[in-house]
């Protein structure tokens, strides 16, 4: 059954961003390890986090205007914690083992830019399987590769491309550090071709961060040069979308966003406590105003909706412990390959959480699905070190 863990580690890992119905295959597998004893249960840092969580989730389902749909939606978000956090966090393979996992990640970043980027020169039917209707700025394709939408690209790309540069960094050999400078330096492109506003302010975010936690200077000089690269190769980009975001504003007044958040902050007054419910916005807003949106672009706005004050408070609590336990992790081991890519995993997250101001993709399988397992395997990174650190000493 061990057998088992390591390709199924590698299928979630690469097709993540390419088809999450293929990532189901591999946490199959690593259940099936599980029931075979090759997996075993342990204590991790996010525990209690995680039962608060999922607690108060089941406290807005309790109190939900539709309990079966939010009973449906606490399911999935139990089902991707146990698959996608749980069991790459219980699994023991080897150091090696856990390099070709994150080099795994770059490729399949590689990929979905490489499909993005040929998009703009065939136009979106190259990949007319994964859109329900091309995205325009002006007479420009946002391209959205393999995730359906161009905002989500974006913010798939804004978790993934500081991993890429910390493999660059970190890299043992040429080949290590060529993946990461090739998914770095094709999905960087990406990012602008996807004229989303909300995901570059994610992007220097996470940028920002990586060179605070990494404590390279440098860095911040490479994020100005593509700034300025792209400045010239996508002058429409900047003329009307980037230039535009420095009015506040007019990034603000983005329809239809103020009219859903000011609708959503309006009838949560309803329900502050529990809210109303997983999954339920928009029957909510349906039923008690003209809107009709799926969720409030904004995801603390969105658990603050569905689930109320203890739901919000229960995801909060668990970024802060994630935050906490992995910054205490970089500082205390700066110079390992380990803490270097926790950095970059932790730079992304910021990064992600930046851009969820204005989206919340949380919801998304997706999205969903990289989230659970990047966290996992941060945290798999801090246990490791915690224990090694033990050991030693």
């Amino acid at each position: 059954m061990s057998s088992l863990i390591y390709p199924a580690l590698l299928i979630i890992a690469f097709f993540i961003p390419l088809n999450e119905g293929i990532t189901y295959v591999g946490a199959l597998l690593l259940l099936i390890a599980f029931l075979g004893g090759a997996i075993k249960p342990r204590r991790t840092v996010l525990d209690i986090p995680i039962i608060i969580l999922l607690a108060s989730l089941g406290l807005s389902t309790v109190f939900s205007v539709n309990p079966l749909l939010s009973l449906q939606a606490l399911g999935i978000f139990a089902i991707s914690m146990l698959a996608f956090y749980y069991f790459p966090v219980w699994t023991d393979i080897s150091h090696e083992k856990n390099r070709w996992i994150f080099l795994t990640i770059a490729v399949a970043c590689i990929l979905v830019s490489f499909l993005g980027i040929l998009q703009l020169f065939f136009g979106p039917n190259l990949l007319s399987l994964y859109h329900t209707g091309p995205h325009y700025c002006g007479r420009n394709l946002r391209i959205f590769s393999t995730l359906f939408d161009p905002d989500v690209l974006s913010e798939y790309l804004i978790f993934i491309l500081p991993l890429t540069i910390t493999l660059f960094l970190a890299g043992r050999d040429f080949r290590e550090r060529l993946i990461g400078i090739l998914a770095f330096s094709v999905g960087t492109p990406c990012v602008y071709l996807t004229y989303s506003r909300a995901g570059w302010f994610g992007f220097l975010v996470s940028f920002i961060s990586l060179s605070l936690l990494l404590k390279k200077k440098r860095l911040l000089l490479i994020l100005l040069a593509f700034l300025i690269l792209g400045f010239f190769i996508f002058p429409s980009f900047f003329s009307k979308r980037l230039l535009h975001s420095l009015s506040l504003s007019d990034l603000l007044s983005a329809e239809p966003r103020t009219l859903v958040w000011r609708e959503a902050v309006k009838l949560l007054l309803e329900r502050p406590i529990f809210g109303f419910g997983l999954f339920t916005f928009d029957e909510a807003v349906i039923a008690r105003s003209s809107l009709s949106t799926a969720y409030p672009p904004n995801l603390f706005l969105t658990f603050l909706f569905e689930t109320g004050i203890l739901g919000l408070l229960g995801f909060v609590y668990l970024l802060v412990v994630i935050c906490r336990n992995a910054l205490k992790c970089i500082m205390d081991y700066r110079d390992r390959f380990e803490t270097r890519i926790a950095a970059g995993i932790m730079a992304g997250l910021f990064g992600y959480i930046a851009t969820e101001q204005f989206h919340a993709s949380l919801r998304i399988a997706n999205m969903r699905i990289l989230f659970f397992f990047l966290i996992g395997m941060l945290v798999k990174i801090v246990q490791s070190l915690r224990e090694k650190t033990e050991i030693s000493g």
